[in-house]
């Protein structure tokens, strides 16, 4: 019985894993400002269902190398087990003359759950930022 119940928790497991088709990646690139946080430069995402996560992320970042020549770094993310909703948000904050462009990443099965996570995302990378100081929506897919 309890070999019966373990099947069955993985066959339900592999099930849920694979009902998310479309796999999709995002590098963010961005630069140190002297004096300054970091500021967002641009992104680069790819999506597919039949190519891997692996292949998708390696395909973002070096797209976003190659657009912004004069990256510090880069940040990425993907929709792992998060749903086929994806929305860009990005805000601009100015503590003390030091303007920084942040990009915060959200996915979800809606796009109530994708809006909430890009939020937390944009606070988690600009802490100066609050969600009383506004926000754009720079791009949004629904697969």
């Amino acid at each position: 019985m309890k070999k019966l119940v373990l099947v069955l928790m993985v066959a339900l497991f592999a099930i849920t894993a694979n009902a998310q088709t479309t796999k999709i990646a995002l590098a963010i690139a961005y630069e140190k400002k002297d004096g300054c946080n970091a500021s967002d430069l641009g992104y680069e995402f790819r999506y597919s269902s039949a190519t891997s996560i692996t292949s998708l992320e390696s395909d973002a970042y070096n797209s976003v190398r190659t657009k912004y020549t004069s990256y510090d770094g880069t940040d990425k993310k993907n929709n792992l087990y998060e749903g086929e909703y994806m929305i860009i948000i990005q805000a601009t904050t100015n503590v003390n003359g030091c303007y920084r462009k942040t990009f915060g990443v959200g996915f979800g099965n809606d796009r109530a759950s994708a809006l909430s996570k890009a939020i937390d995302h944009l606070n988690g990378r600009n802490w100066d930022w609050k969600k009383s100081d506004g926000y754009s929506v720079a791009k949004e897919l629904d697969l």
